[in-house]
């Protein structure tokens, strides 16, 4: 690897040679592509796993392949050696949640999921975008993952939005704003294909998109990413949890949460206990305290046009709806 030689004019520079890599600034570049969000899915002699990843791609058409890889000290790595076949599940924008599980250490992953078997053996998880049921065709030694290549067998897709892995965060799929005014969606004109009929957690899922991009300058002025952001906040709100607990409270897979963390640190923001449960420090709250403050004039910005009363509704609607999902689930 070698230095880029271009100015990046608009933005800081972070480079690394071999001599010099830096495995959490070499994940973060590799975070600037952007791909979709899978769930592989492969069983054997009775025993089911399955593993976020993002490292799946298409490799053929003819003959039809795809491609991904899977590190070799994951817990699941033994089963996947061993079995003939794999599934892809490439999930839809309303599955953070389900993505978020199969990246956890959890025991039984598909406890209470809707599945069935595929056509090779594969559990099959519904609800997603499109499945891909493959046989293993070759595995190639890739360092400290190995690289799985399958021949596709079935595959199916559906009508939903897929959920989108950039830059350490989960994102939306929108069109580009340069593709002309009769094309696009753009993020700065969210009115152009605005639907009533549309299904409302895609409108939740875009005002989140929205919102959360155009509140990226304000981040960025207290020198913090909106994954540090989020982490800053899920200290505040939860003092002294353990890197698990936070992670499930942020909504960002384990990696980028510890990457966050580690630069709170490293900045004073945040420390670890005697028995290495994560708080911020005062400079950390303080910090807080600006971002918030920041926030609530943006926020007064963007409300000043609605009623009180209006804006009152909705955050009441917001709030018996987040509890929802807090509820079991009562029979239709």
């Amino acid at each position: 690897m070698t230095k880029g030689n271009d100015s990046l004019a608009n933005g800081r520079e972070h480079a690394g040679d071999q001599s010099t890599l830096d495995d959490r600034e070499f994940r973060r570049c590799l975070g600037q592509f952007a791909t979709g969000v899978t769930i592989i899915t492969a069983s054997h002699e009775g025993i089911d796993v399955g593993v976020t990843a993002n490292s799946f791609s298409a490799l053929s058409l003819e003959p039809p392949l795809v491609l991904w890889s899977l590190k070799r000290s994951s817990r699941s790595f033994e089963i996947f050696r061993r079995s003939s076949h794999f599934a892809v599940h490439v999930l839809s924008v309303d599955q953070i949640a389900l993505s978020q599980r199969f990246a956890s250490s959890e025991a039984d992953k598909f406890r209470g999921l809707s599945r069935g078997i595929g056509v090779s053996g594969s559990p099959i998880i519904n609800g997603v975008s499109a499945t891909i049921e493959c046989t293993v065709e070759s595995r190639v030694d890739g360092g400290d993952h190995e690289l799985l290549i399958g021949r596709v067998r079935k595959f199916c897709r559906y009508e939903r939005e897929p959920l989108v892995f950039v830059q350490g965060r989960y994102a939306v799929a929108a069109d580009h704003p340069m593709l002309g005014e009769t094309e696009q969606w753009a993020a700065n004109s969210p009115d152009a294909c605005l639907d009533e009929l549309a299904p409302l957690f895609k409108l939740i899922f875009r005002s989140h998109y929205l919102i959360a991009n155009g509140f990226e300058e304000q981040r960025r002025a207290e020198g913090l990413n909106i994954s540090q952001n989020y982490v800053l906040f899920g200290l505040a709100d939860n003092p002294r949890i353990t890197s698990e607990e936070l992670t499930a409270r942020v909504f960002l897979p384990r990696t980028v949460a510890d990457d966050a963390v580690a630069d709170l640190v490293a900045g004073g923001d945040a420390l670890r206990d005697e028995i290495g449960r994560l708080v911020l420090t005062t400079k950390g709250l303080t910090r807080r305290e600006v971002i918030r403050d920041r926030w609530k004039g943006y926020e007064r910005n963007y409300l000043a046009e609605f009623s009180q009363s209006r804006v009152d509704e909705v955050r009441r609607f917001l709030v018996e709806l987040i509890s929802r999902f807090g509820r079991p689930k009562q029979p239709s």
